[in-house]
């Protein structure tokens, strides 16, 4: 009986694998697995077939020590652990986890916090100015969904800051935007004023 049950429960396990893969296009290029992740977790609510991209691309970034790739990485799964996606798949993380062990439902903005900073720490000793000012308005959103509002306020303080050096360094480059706003400033000025932030 005891084989029995252990069997069906495997048996359930490949399953859940088996369609939370189904219809993801094969690709090999770690920067088109973030994407493809992205879209599923974001667009399609199928966070089940997003991770597994988002851990294997990291996992290659890192065989290949490329830090714009890892701290890209990095950044996607801190989305992926703050998303909707995520928080409407409860029952399943509750019950089978993250491929990072480290974290579970319950620590998952703190885990996205974590990713986020470790992206930035990577970003700084590289030199990835371009990326900063979007990863420091991450933790401020992660913070704000914590109701962390001194930290939340800081961090939007500090992407302010970072968008300042890359507008110096290069004023031409495009930087990544919530789709809702036409400048980076305006997005975390708007928002800074949502979370109740001073000036």
């Amino acid at each position: 009986m005891k084989i029995r049950s252990l069997s069906m429960v495997c048996a359930a396990v490949l399953l859940l694998t088996s369609c939370a893969a189904a219809l993801v296009p094969k690709v090999d290029d770690p920067a088109r697995k973030l994407q493809v992740a992205q879209d599923l977790f974001e667009n399609h609510n199928r966070p089940l077939a997003a991770e597994p991209l988002i851990i294997d691309a990291i996992a290659i970034y890192k065989e290949k020590h490329d830090v714009a790739g890892l701290v890209e990485g990095q950044r996607i799964y801190g989305l992926f652990l703050r998303s909707a996606a995520v928080r409407l798949s409860k029952q399943h993380y509750l019950e089978y986890g993250f491929r990072d062990k480290e974290v579970n439902f319950d620590n998952r903005l703190s885990a996205a916090l974590l990713y986020f900073e470790r992206a930035t720490a990577l970003a700084k000793e590289g030199g990835l100015v371009d990326i900063i000012p979007n990863l420091y308005l991450n933790i401020a959103l992660t913070n704000y969904a914590q109701g962390n509002k001194d930290a939340t306020c800081t961090a939007f303080d500090e992407s302010l800051h970072a968008d300042d050096v890359r507008v110096q360094r290069d004023p031409q480059r495009k930087i990544i935007l919530p789709r809702e706003y036409a400048s980076f400033r305006e997005a975390v000025k708007d928002l800074k004023m949502k979370a109740g932030c001073p000036g």
